[in-house]
């Protein structure tokens, strides 16, 4: 009788030739096919369809709060420090770039209640003149990069022969912690005369409303009171901005909503303006729907949309949901809504759970929980 070792032995010898005659069965089969063979998607499913984007805005106190807002960085600053009347921002570096309205390779002049671009600035300085650099990190609320991110900025003139963007209003009291009062000075960051008009040896930036003041104290105006945080944008006569589409004679500053305008489509939803506990969480702003002025057709190609956002010409239409005339909307959809909310103020709460409920709800088709007032009607595509 032979000894279990043996049998053993021979099972394991089976077995590696099993194994080996089983690869190269295998390893044959796989030399007949190709990438042709594959597909990323399941063959039996149907033909693509754009993706439905809804866009749930927590509306509320920290998206007027400083774009850069002074914190640690644990290399070239190291926070916000007191001076004078409060505590002040101060992490501002010519060697750091700084996004939004402004361009930071421009120097700006302040005329026509507005900044306009001047000259190109020099590694973000400017002599005698505003550094966009400076001012997009002085006067930039959170909300400004968000909207100029996808819609272009908000526009506060939009014509075929100007376009101006206006900062998001901002409601915070004087060293409000949200937004600090901005301090440049030669011994903590930079001299005020390569970033601004003034040769002082320090001046401060205080933002409030749609403006700022300009002083040489905490929270002062002694340079400078209440100029309009504005910004003239897609001239021809300086160098364009990067996001500047030409529509034939002029140009239009977009972002990415407009970018895929013909192949997603767009909602949106957002808070009550009530501070209270007792009202439900999200509302419906803007149905479903493609917002550009043409949107796909159901026999392929594209047509004439009647719930455009924006024109032909790049001009944003103020009123493309008439039904929420009945509601006293005058300025309704996607882009209006982003880049105009805040303007009456903030919420103080922030209840996302209950928003992200309510956008699952639409997405299934169902009505708003009681409490929650739409103001456009439930049909989920245009």
């Amino acid at each position: 009788m032979n000894h279990p070792s043996q049998w053993i032995h021979r099972y394991k010898g089976a077995a590696f030739w099993l194994m080996w005659w089983s690869l190269l069965c295998i390893s044959g089969q796989a030399q007949g096919v190709s990438n042709a063979d594959y597909t990323a998607l399941p063959p039996t499913m149907p033909a693509m369809v754009d993706p439905n984007v809804m866009l749930n805005l927590s509306v509320e106190t920290p998206m007027q709060g400083a774009a850069y807002n002074d914190q640690p960085d644990g290399a070239t600053c190291s926070g916000r420090i007191s001076d004078g009347g409060g505590t002040v921002g101060i992490c501002y570096s010519h060697a750091n770039e700084y996004i939004g309205y402004f361009d930071p390779a421009k120097c700006y002049t302040y005329v026509n209640s507005r900044f306009e671009p001047a000259a190109a600035a020099s590694s973000h300085q400017c002599s005698g003149q505003w550094s966009g650099n400076f001012l997009n990190w002085a006067t930039m609320t959170a909300i400004d990069e968000f909207r100029w991110a996808l819609t272009g900025g908000n526009r506060q003139t939009d014509t075929t022969a100007l376009t101006v963007l206006e900062r998001g209003n901002m409601g915070l009291g004087k060293g409000d912690s949200w937004y600090p009062v901005k301090m440049i000075t030669a011994t903590s960051n930079v001299a005020p005369s390569t970033v601004s008009p003034y040769s002082d040896s320090k001046i401060y930036i205080y933002n409030h409303g749609y403006q700022m003041d300009v002083g040489t104290s905490w929270g002062g105006s002694e340079k400078a009171a209440n100029l309009y945080v504005r910004v003239k944008v897609c001239d021809t006569g300086v160098a364009l901005e990067d996001n500047c589409v030409d529509y034939g004679s002029y140009y239009k500053p977009q972002g990415l909503i407009q970018d895929n305008a013909y192949r997603m489509r767009f909602a949106l939803m957002s808070y009550t303006l009530d501070s209270g506990q007792s009202r439900d969480g999200g509302v419906l702003r803007a149905n479903m729907k493609y917002v550009g002025p043409y949107r796909p057709a159901t026999g392929g190609g594209l047509e004439v949309n009647p719930y455009a956002e924006f024109g032909s010409d790049g001009i944003f239409v103020d009123n493309p949901d008439q039904v929420t005339l009945t509601g006293g909307v005058g300025n309704s959809g996607v882009i209006n809504y982003l880049n105009r909310f805040g303007s009456n103020g903030y919420k103080s709460y922030d209840p996302i759970g209950e928003l992200f409920y309510e956008c699952i709800n639409y997405f299934k088709n169902r009505g708003p929980t009681r409490g929650a007032f739409p103001v456009c009607p439930r049909p989920l595509r245009h």
